[in-house]
């Protein structure tokens, strides 16, 4: 849990090429570590990294819509983590998901990734 932010998300994400089948979901807990809800959802995306960033992306928006105003957001996703702090970084396909990940960020009083 943070000791930041009153409000913790775990994302992840997840995509077996083989099949053409990804998903995301996270979790979201208090400082305290009460559990406050969940989400799934299938992503387009077809690249692991694409995928991660993608669960960040839905994680950060899904915690605003359930009032959420401090966040950390925790992911295994180290790539993810660098493309989403370097701004000037060639981003491909992903680069669209990261400039609404930025919008998003201003909008928290206080958010970490």
């Amino acid at each position: 849990m943070s000791q930041d932010c009153e409000w913790t998300l775990n994302v992840d994400g997840s995509c077996k090429t083989f099949i053409d089948k990804a998903g995301i979901g996270g979790v979201l807990r208090n400082s305290r570590g009460e559990w406050k809800g969940g989400f799934t959802a299938k992503a387009r995306e077809r690249s692991a990294t694409s995928v991660e960033v993608m669960a960040i992306s839905a994680g950060i928006q899904w915690a605003w819509e359930q009032g959420v105003r401090e966040l950390e957001i925790q992911t295994d996703a180290g790539e993810a983590v660098k493309w989403i702090a370097d701004n000037n970084s060639l981003r491909g396909p992903t680069r669209h998901i990261i400039d609404n990940i930025k919008k998003w960020q201003t909008k928290y009083r206080r958010i970490k990734i």
